[in-house]
């Protein structure tokens, strides 16, 4: 198999991932509010937070990517989101999510789409919308069967991991 098809499966599995671990959150959503009270509008802000860092960090990572390439910022990313959610279990406070989702949730939603969809269209000259879609599909999956959500965990961490690293290499075609 050529290996620029293995650039596009790693490609749709982190989106698979990141897209899951973050609509997973909702998930959560009863468990916060019996235990701490804190109402949706609090737990909903986090969300709203963590894509607010994406659109903002986004233009950093793309530039970080082409300076050190995908494999380096994607498995950085990965790791400081994956971390993100671990720090979850330890929140006691609104403003412990607030600075979790801002920061360590946001990196690492900023690098799923631009990493990896530019790092696609360096693999393909030709065709390259159908290959970026097919790795884009990854993340619509969970808008179709939300009971996949719960897969991702730390597990799912532990696959943007090793894909940033072993998928989307550094070199060019």
């Amino acid at each position: 198999m050529e290996r620029r098809y293995i650039v596009v499966a790693g490609a749709c599995l982190t989106q698979f991932t990141v897209i899951g671990m973050l609509f997973s959150f909702g998930l959560l959503f009863k468990t916060f509010e019996a235990e701490f009270g804190w109402s949706r509008m609090v737990l909903s802000t986090c969300s709203a937070l963590a894509f607010l860092a994406m659109g903002i960090l986004a233009i950093v990572a793309g530039r970080l990517s082409d300076r050190y390439g995908p494999k380096w910022v994607l498995g950085i990313s990965g790791a400081l989101f994956g971390f993100g959610f671990g720090l979850i279990s330890l929140v006691n406070e609104p403003w412990h999510l607030f600075v979790i989702f801002g920061v360590f949730i946001g990196l690492g939603m900023s690098t799923h789409d631009v990493v990896t969809l530019s790092t696609i269209a360096r693999w393909f000259e030709g065709r390259r919308g159908l290959w970026a879609d097919c790795a884009s599909a990854g993340g619509c999956t969970f808008d179709r069967n939300p009971w996949l959500a719960p897969c991702s965990g730390l597990a799912g961490c532990a696959c943007v991991c090793f894909v940033g690293h072993r998928c989307l290499g550094d070199e060019n075609p």
